[in-house]
């Protein structure tokens, strides 16, 4: 098996990931064996009978994370009792499923599939594709935190449909991005050591939850016109209570936009974070009044109402201004 009637090998696909250690299979049995993780059962059998079977895989894990790359001729697979949800990346070629009743088709051209934790069945034609299984609880909690949510609140993923995920998404093209991840993984493979501290796997599960849910995380970043309204008003509002107490969580409260969002706001706008620029107009201020005092009033007394920390304070305003606050107020008494 694995060779034409002239001897050579049927050709495959590139592998996706870990070609340096990857294991070949002629016999479709073998292959079920080795890709079984996750699953209590997985069958295959070869969909061509006309093309001798072939395939080549690799399991590579990063801590907790697992990830399957397989090349292989046209198969139709069956798996019962899955121990986790799964997520087909495609690089090469296409494919189906079906899980309780519901057909699902997944191309390399555009679609990657997420296969829920239930019976599947399902087929493909010559392939390359990389299996990523899926750790619930800590998809969701690393959702949350994503979006800055209560990790108790509603769920954010759906891991109970099964369905096809689009590849290209809010302009964003996940198999581009996938591919040049998988090319890092596969550049770490020789020094194992570097591969479980290089954070690779939380990089992947963040594509995956972006994958899985594109619209919660791009939504509110589709609307540039909105959010410039919504900061300037957070603007106006800092200017106005530059003497009272200001928080992330109160700004946040004002603009109604997320703290990831906000400081996305600021930093695209002025290149800063929302607290620093409070602090940028609280410097400002204190400059403004120390220069219309009159002669006796201290700086300590003015700077007092903007800063509860005078080292602090005076720290930034000689790195802002160029002087210390003092040499300011010796100006206006001249």
């Amino acid at each position: 098996m694995g060779k034409t009637k002239t001897g050579r090998k049927v050709s495959l696909p590139e592998l996706a990931l870990g070609k340096t250690i990857a294991r070949e299979d002629l016999n479709v049995r073998t292959m079920a064996e080795r890709l079984a993780h996750g699953v209590s059962s997985l069958e295959y059998q070869s969909a061509d009978p006309s093309t001798p079977f072939r395939s080549v895989s690799s399991l590579i894990r990063i801590g907790d994370l697992q990830l399957a790359a397989n090349a292989s001729t046209p198969v139709e697979f069956r798996a019962t009792d899955p121990q986790l949800p799964l997520l087909i990346l495609p690089l090469v070629g296409r494919g189906l499923f079906t899980q309780d009743r519901r057909q699902i088709a997944w191309d390399a051209d555009g679609t990657a599939a997420f296969i829920p934790q239930m019976d599947t069945v399902g087929q493909s034609g010559r392939r390359s594709v990389v299996g990523i299984t899926i750790e619930r609880e800590t998809l969701e909690e690393l959702a949350s935190q994503m979006l800055d949510r209560d990790p108790g609140g509603a769920r954010i993923l759906d891991l109970e449909t099964p369905r096809a995920l689009p590849l290209a998404a809010n302009g964003m093209r996940f198999d581009q991005i996938f591919r040049h991840l998988l090319a890092t993984i596969d550049g770490c493979l020789p020094v194992p050591e570097l591969l479980d501290r290089s954070g690779l796997d939380d990089t992947v599960r963040r594509l995956m939850v972006l994958l899985l849910k594109p619209d919660a995380f791009c939504e509110e970043f589709d609307r540039p016109l909105d959010r410039r309204n919504k900061l300037g008003h957070v603007c106006d509002y800092i200017r106005a209570n530059l003497n009272q107490k200001i928080t992330l969580s109160i700004l946040q409260n004002v603009s109604g936009l997320s703290p990831r969002v906000l400081q996305y706001a600021f930093r695209e706008r002025y290149g800063c974070s929302p607290m620093q620029w409070v602090a940028d107009q609280r410097l400002d201020q204190v400059r403004a009044q120390l220069l219309a005092a009159p002669q006796e009033a201290r700086v300590s007394e003015i700077a007092y109402r903007y800063f509860s920390n005078l080292g602090d304070f005076s720290r930034r305003y000689r790195t802002k201004f160029g002087e210390l606050p003092s040499n300011t107020a010796l100006r206006r008494r001249k």
